[in-house]
């Protein structure tokens, strides 16, 4: 059998998922990164049932960029936005894996930070990255539903 090489990764477990409960099913709308050029918020979720409060949290979020706000059908779906704050570009984009559902529990979302290994070099550049997904609008009971998100820093 051949001996794996020291510098070869293992392969990443799941994240984890501390908390029992319905999982939501997501997709993503929107997964980028761009400067902190502007006034941009610390790690934040925000949730959005609304075009209105979508194209405000576009708005904020691509305040440097101009790229058109993704189409989404919000007589069906609704919109959560996690954000990570202004850092380095030693992180890979913030990535949701899960989200839980429990009776009359917050609904909580776990995220992935992926951190450049040493090997991958680190830019001056400073960045907030974000994960935009959409889940059905009976999912999420309002837009000021209470939300825990859970960030799990991986190395890759």
């Amino acid at each position: 059998t051949p001996t794996p090489s020291l510098l070869q990764s293992p392969p990443l477990p799941p994240t984890p998922t501390v908390l029992s409960g319905e999982s939501i099913p997501f997709e993503t709308i929107a997964h980028s990164r761009v400067g902190c050029s502007g006034n941009y918020p610390d790690s934040l979720v925000r949730i959005a049932v609304t075009v209105e409060q979508f194209m405000q949290l576009w708005t904020t979020l691509r305040s440097t960029i101009e790229d058109p706000m993704p189409s989404v059908d919000f007589a069906r779906d609704a919109v959560i936005v996690v954000v990570e704050e202004c850092s380095s570009d030693c992180r890979h984009n913030i990535e949701v894996k899960n989200i839980i559902r429990r009776q009359n529990e917050p609904i909580t979302i776990y995220a992935e930070r992926p951190m450049m290994t040493w090997d991958q070099g680190c830019e001056a550049a400073t960045s907030i990255s974000y994960h935009i997904v959409g889940v059905r609008q009976n999912a999420i009971p309002t837009a000021e539903a209470e939300l825990n998100l859970i960030v799990y820093d991986v190395y890759r």
